[in-house]
């Protein structure tokens, strides 16, 4: 499968381009390289003295593209394994993410006309944003599943909680037949009234 498209990353670093296949995955080397700032030949380095704590490298895909093995990152973790790329280039991309998520939290309403904007852009970077946040979402199966636990969950918890009822019931029952055989000294028309007491005060229970 050969690369599609070159997308260019100008908004976050200029004069920064990136390969990238026809399923919308980036080549990494290159994404790498343009982000460190050093050449593609370090690309490989740099990835390898990035803590497995701070980025899985298991997410990198290896692919036989024109009889060549080659590394590729879905655009989801591409953000992941830029924010901790080392290097100056690297850093002004982390400052831009970092403004965006000031503006963000501080409530900056000239965001809205940027996600409207890109919602509806034509912009490769857009569009592949747009396909990553949709694969994002649960299929009808996944959907259909987790409806079904969920539902499952509520009725066990109904079950708890009239399980849990009945027994508080029989438990108060219990206590009032025992305080009416323990008043024996009662005549039969204060047992009666005893017993009614003891009733309500189930029932409202």
């Amino acid at each position: 499968m050969a690369a599609e498209r070159i997308f260019n990353f100008n908004e976050i670093i200029s004069h920064a381009y990136v390969p990238v296949t026809e399923d919308n995955l980036f080549y990494a080397p290159e994404l790498i390289s343009v982000i460190n700032g050093n050449g593609k030949s370090y690309a490989n380095q740099v990835l390898s003295r990035i803590s497995k704590k701070d980025f899985d490298s298991s997410k990198i895909i290896e692919r036989q593209i024109n009889g060549r093995k080659t590394k590729l990152i879905s655009f989801a973790d591409a953000i992941l394994l830029i924010m901790v790329i080392p290097g100056r280039t690297a850093t002004q991309a982390r400052i831009k993410f970092a403004d965006i998520i000031r503006r963000y939290l501080g409530g900056d309403h000239s965001l809205l006309v940027e996600i409207n904007a890109n919602a509806q852009s034509d912009d490769p970077i857009a569009q592949m944003a747009r396909v990553s946040l949709a694969s994002d979402e649960p299929s009808h199966e996944e959907s259909r599943l987790i409806l079904k636990r969920k539902c499952e969950e509520l009725d066990l918890h109904v079950r708890k909680e009239v399980r849990d009822a009945e027994f508080e019931f029989i438990a108060n029952a219990a206590s009032c037949l025992a305080a009416i055989r323990n008043h024996e000294e009662l005549d039969d028309e204060e047992k009666q009234a005893l017993r009614a007491r003891c009733l309500r005060s189930v029932k409202r229970d």
